[in-house]
């Protein structure tokens, strides 16, 4: 096989007429995710590199560099290769590619450097997934010791292509390209480019994988996300330019991120602004299960404790005994259910928890305001019970159709599992002024859709970065007063 290369802003292609003559495909970086920021930046050469190798009829594939940190970001930033994926190769020699690494600015750590393997693997499954959900084949690039320590490989059934400089292949699993040096040398280039090894189904064996995630995987991606919101403080107003900062605009309003999103996702349970603790404890399951996340809960999304609670107890997954990962459910003084929050872990005197909406103060604090780690004594008297996720809930990663069996209950259930969840793309995020005349609030996206409610020129919708597509035309989900619903974004102005 020939030998390919890739290229980004950082290599300077003279005469793709003389790349044309030494490679058998160029595989183009489309962007990244920047790592301390976090915006997603289309790289500067990107539409050069695209022109050269169509002009010369090269073949191209592409590839984005991730450093998302939860399953919305991994989700928008595939939407934006899918989209340019879509717009410009009719075929795909190659799989589009997601590159995950070690980052580093100015010595400064990279915003997804700390992740934790089982996270990780969570948010390049969910790229991977969301990116074959609109037809473009996906795979994974990364080193080596990438691949065999910081990714749990066997539940990413998905082309591998592996950087491994040392001269011999550090890496045990199938792969469908090597990168086996970064000092290559290709007429056309000046400076030294990547070079890759592809092989051929004949030439690799692939290795069966069967993907799926353990209860243990799930509780330690669960809690993962839990940890980092430790620290963030309700808001005294919606404004969307400080909702996402942890600190910010601090105040008594009962707006949060936590709640905006879980309103946005299902507005029929979730009330915005609200108290918010069931919200903050169902948004962290929704950042690992998607919309499949009420599965997990024994029932749907809801921000009351005592229906949360009632959920778990009607299919018999309700404890008096703490174990990790657990959703915790706390009495007021006079005995009825207020407040919540998950299980951190448990030693022979104390159950330590992680708690939305509630602060370091000793006891049970309702809406203390905050994210924050408590702890409370085995016996204490203000602890209601303990309701049990489905984590034995298995997270398929294949685009196709696939058996899915919950332990626990003993049922067997056959679901698709394509496209759980609407894309995201927090530059959509804001509030919204509409600019026609009238404009058509709809239960879907697309004009075939019933209508809602016709909101008048000049009303304002909020917008948390949901989207779906008809055709070319983008229909943001929106709230407006009490209505949730869908319009069309070329008649809504910022």
């Amino acid at each position: 096989m020939g030998q390919i290369i890739d290229i980004s802003q950082f290599n300077n292609v003279t005469d793709f007429s003389k790349v044309k003559q030494k490679v058998e495909a160029v595989i183009i970086r489309l962007g990244y995710r920047a790592c301390l920021t976090g915006k997603i930046t289309t790289d500067l050469l990107f539409e050069k590199h695209l022109a050269g190798c169509k002009a010369n009829a090269i073949p191209f594939s592409l590839y984005f560099v991730t450093t998302a940190i939860n399953i919305l970001e991994a989700r928008q930033e595939a939407m934006f290769v899918a989209n340019a994926a879509k717009k410009y190769m009719n075929e795909y020699p190659l799989p589009v590619f997601v590159d995950t690494e070690t980052v580093k600015v100015n010595g400064c750590e990279g915003r997804s450097n700390g992740l934790e393997p089982s996270l990780r693997t969570c948010i390049i499954q969910e790229f991977c997934n969301t990116l074959q959900s609109q037809g473009v084949p996906a795979g994974i690039y990364a080193g080596a010791n990438w691949l065999n320590n910081k990714l749990q490989m066997s539940r990413l059934p998905f082309s591998v292509w592996c950087a491994d400089y040392s001269g011999a292949l550090d890496y045990k699993g199938s792969y469908v390209l090597w990168q086996y040096t970064s000092t290559g040398e290709i007429d056309g280039i000046k400076g030294h480019v990547d070079i890759s090894k592809r092989y051929s189904s004949n030439e690799v064996v692939p290795t069966p994988v069967q993907p799926s995630s353990t209860e243990s995987d799930n509780i330690k991606s669960v809690l993962a996300i839990m940890s980092k919101e430790v620290g963030y403080l309700e808001k005294k107003s919606g404004d969307i330019k400080y909702l996402y900062s942890k600190t910010a605009n601090a105040g008594s309003g009962n707006y949060t991120k936590y709640g905006a999103e879980m309103h946005a996702v299902y507005p029929k349970t979730m009330d915005y602004p609200a108290p918010w603790c069931d919200a903050w404890f169902d948004w962290c399951i929704y950042q690992v299960f998607g919309k499949r996340a009420p599965e997990v809960l024994r029932g749907q999304f809801d921000d009351y404790t005592i229906n949360s609670a009632a959920y778990y107890k009607k299919a018999g997954a309700w404890t008096l005994t703490p174990k990790a990962g657990y959703q915790i459910f706390l009495n007021d003084s006079k005995g009825n259910i207020c407040h919540t929050g998950a299980v951190m872990f448990v030693d022979t005197k104390f159950v330590y928890t992680y708690e939305g909406n509630t602060s370091g103060a000793s006891g049970v604090v309702a809406n203390g305001g905050g994210v924050a780690k408590k702890s409370y004594p085995l016996n204490y008297y203000r602890i209601a019970g303990y309701g049990i996720p489905n984590y034995n809930f298995v997270r398929s990663i294949n685009t196709t159709n696939t058996t899915n069996t919950a332990n626990t209950a003993n049922t067997t259930n056959t679901t698709n599992t394509t496209n759980t969840t609407e894309p995201c793309n927090k530059d959509y995020a804001g509030i919204y002024s509409v600019i026609a005349s009238s404009l058509n609030l709809r239960t879907g996206a697309g004009k075939s859709n019933p209508i809602i409610v016709a909101i008048p020129k000049g009303a304002k919708v909020t917008n948390y970065g949901f989207y779906m597509m008809d055709g070319e035309d983008v229909w943001l989900h929106v709230t407006f007063g009490k209505q949730v619903g869908y319009c069309s974004k070329k008649y809504l102005s910022k």
